[in-house]
């Protein structure tokens, strides 16, 4: 009968079914009725329980109160039903954990401790997070420099040390030094960077401090209602600057961001005057009325009037219509002059450029030198005339020779038509002169052609050697010679003939009088005499009779006591001998009593060892129990044919196919010698 396993609170647990083990309920075994074995995980429940399921990772299935003691943080836990919490001391976690009044909990991720009450979460402190670092007040004893402890208060933001609180001032002895800060601490407030500022109304201040960090007391400063001297310079930061006149008559100021000096009176001219030697000298006289500036020039009769040379050093860019040059030289440093540059210096296109060079006007004509867009090309409407010669890339194309024009460095021509009348033409190693065509030593003459050369009027070339490469062009003597000489070779079939009827046979073919000297016929030879015949496999084989006989074959095994069962999946036989299974293989179990589900026929998925098998019937659930020794295993017979070759007759009929003739072969040689063929002598064959 199954056990009945209860939890503390009256509520059933699981039921346990006899002759098993349950280790999936709980994290201890729970051992049914009748189970053999059940010391080892009876001991090892105990253990679990002393050292409170010590490991790395929390049990997997825990009951309500479980205590677990986790490896990891050397903490031990308790199971609440939901997870496993601190069973004592502060919960440590990055987030909020699930908490009861008295817990506290230590931020690691932000390094502050709370503590729960039961209704509402409180911040023990700091109260400053760790991303947030230090802030606020941090009380200290320091020693002065007489070894006197004095008690201060540092005040930090963001980690940062702003600032001291002391009500004496004393020096702090080494070692007890604060970064920031040397010297006396007075009394009071220290701020450790100067730039750290309180904002808000003073009533009174010793002195004022500058950007610079240097301390002004009132006597350096300029009143407004008294003449006063500085020693320093005198900044305006403001946009209206500087006034002066009784009319406020020229004024130093900012407009838009713009620095300006700024006549406030009509028409009211502005000189910027020099003194020399001889007293004061206008350098420049701004004409407000007529909008003019001279310089080192009075009353200026051009927007910019200079009396004197002037030199720019930068850039000249003349945006009017035309430059007027009155001077009889004019010169230019610069080696380009570049023409047809667009108002902002951008490159203009061709066609925007057609027409642009130098043009001098006269008359009739003018005389032009221009580029045209449409020849892509420069363009005179005068002769070119030079005493030198003309050079193209560098190279000289034309010069003078003497008193000859001549051409030089002329490499391609493909558009001249004519050159008239040549005494003789040399072509890089080629020369041509009257009707004789040569070429330097070492340097054949090559014809390349696209089709046949032909010599119209059948005229013959003469005085060809002996050839001697394969592409050789050759006499008639030599093609005749060679062709005479040419061997003679042709198959014969010289069944009963003798060697003089061969030679009258290979005289009828080729007659020595049409052949030179020593030429040979090579004769290809084949005869019946000596031959042999032989038949086709095949056709023995058609003729040839035979018979087979089947034979079976039946493969058995002797039967086993099946000793013990273990029940689960796949069912676990221990037999009474070595049973030669494979797995794959079909058994029948007969026989069987208690647990009468392995009667009937299974196959084998497992061979365990030499007497152990596993079949595939699930037994893990079913409540009857085997009665050992009771069951016979038995493998189903495996039976096969094989077909055997016995002979038991052969008979022939008739042999109906081909005969392969084999001829003898052989080769002749004849030669020609005294005006006649003689021979033949053999020579070898490779057939």
């Amino acid at each position: 009968m199954a056990y009945q396993i209860n939890k503390t609170d009256g509520t059933l647990l699981v039921q346990l079914v006899d002759g098993s083990i349950d280790t999936a309920t709980t994290d201890i075994s729970l051992i049914g009725r009748n189970y053999s074995g059940f010391g080892e995980s009876i001991n090892e429940n105990f253990v679990k329980m002393l050292e409170n399921f010590a490991n790395t990772a929390a049990p997997s299935n825990p009951l309500t109160g479980q205590l677990w003691w986790d490896k990891s943080e050397a903490r031990l836990k308790v199971w609440n039903g939901t997870q496993f919490t601190s069973a004592g001391g502060p919960i440590v976690s990055s987030s909020q954990p699930t908490m009861v009044a008295g817990d506290l909990w230590i931020d690691n991720l932000n390094n502050q401790l709370y503590f729960y009450d039961g209704s509402d979460l409180e911040l023990a402190g700091p109260l400053y997070t760790s991303t947030q670092k230090r802030s606020g007040f941090k009380v200290e004893t320091l020693q002065d420099s007489q070894n006197l402890d004095r008690v201060v208060i540092k005040f930090f933001l963001g980690g940062t040390l702003v600032g001291v609180y002391n009500n004496v001032a004393f020096t702090p002895r080494a070692g007890s030094e604060i970064t920031g800060l040397t010297g006396v601490l007075q009394k009071g407030f220290t701020l450790v960077e100067s730039d750290f500022k309180v904002h808000g109304t003073a009533t009174a201040a010793d002195t004022i401090i500058n950007a610079q960090g240097v301390k002004k007391n009132a006597s350096q400063f300029m009143p407004t209602d008294a003449d006063a001297v500085s020693n320093g310079s005198i900044t305006t930061i403001n946009n209206s600057g500087v006034i002066v006149g009784p009319e406020n008559n020229i004024q130093i100021l900012i407009d838009a961001n713009q620095s300006v000096i700024q006549n406030n009176v009509s028409n009211r001219d502005i000189f910027v005057k020099i003194r020399k030697s001889t007293g004061f000298e206008n350098a420049m006289h701004i004409d407000s009325s007529e909008s003019k500036i001279g310089i080192f020039k009075t009353n200026p009769v051009a927007t910019l009037d200079i009396n004197g040379s002037t030199r720019i050093s930068g850039d000249l860019t003349v945006l009017g219509n035309t430059i007027s040059v009155e001077s009889q030289v004019l010169k230019i440093v610069d080696k380009n002059i570049e023409l047809a540059l667009g108002s902002d210096s951008t490159l203009l296109t061709d066609s925007q450029v057609d027409d642009g060079g130098i043009l001098i006007r006269a008359t009739p004509d003018d005389k032009e030198f221009l580029w045209k867009n449409a020849t892509n090309s420069w363009t005179a409407n005068v002769n070119y005339d030079t005493t030198k010669g003309y050079k193209f890339n560098g190279n000289e194309m034309i010069t003078q020779v003497g008193s000859t024009p001549t051409m030089k460095h002329i490499q391609s021509a493909p558009d001249l038509t004519n050159v008239g009348t040549l005494t003789s033409l040399v072509v890089d190693n080629t020369t041509i002169d009257g009707t004789t065509i040569s070429t330097g030593s070492g340097n054949p003459l090559t014809f390349t052609s696209d089709g046949p050369i032909t010599i119209s009027n059948s005229q013959t070339i003469r005085g060809l050697p002996t050839p001697s490469q394969a592409t050789d062009a050759a006499s008639k003597s030599y093609v005749d010679d060679t062709v005479n000489g040419e061997r003679v070779s042709f198959s014969l079939d010289i069944t009963g003939l003798s060697d003089a009827q061969i030679l009258l046979v290979v005289e009828d073919i080729a007659p020595a009088s049409t052949k030179k000297e020593g030429t040979q016929a090579y004769l290809h030879c084949t005869s019946t005499t000596g031959a042999t015949a032989t038949f086709s496999a095949s056709t023995l084989n058609n003729a040839l009779s035979k018979t087979t006989t089947s034979v079976d074959k039946t493969i058995t095994a002797s039967p086993q006591t099946v000793v013990s069962v273990v029940k689960q999946a796949n069912t676990r036989l221990t037999l009474g001998g070595t049973h030669g299974y494979e797995g794959g293989q079909s058994v029948t179990i007969s026989g069987a009593t208690g647990l009468t589900a392995l009667n009937g026929t299974h196959t084998i998925s497992n061979i365990i060892d030499a007497q152990t098998i596993e079949i595939n019937l699930n037994t893990a659930s079913d409540g009857n129990t085997y009665t050992g020794s009771s069951a016979t295993i038995e493998r189903v017979p495996v039976t096969g044919n094989e077909n055997q070759s016995v002979v038991s007759d052969f008979t022939f009929s008739q042999a109906v196919g081909s005969v392969v003739l084999t001829l003898a072969r052989s080769v002749k040689i004849c030669t020609i010698s005294g005006g006649v063929w003689t021979g033949p002598v053999n020579g070898s064959s490779s057939v």
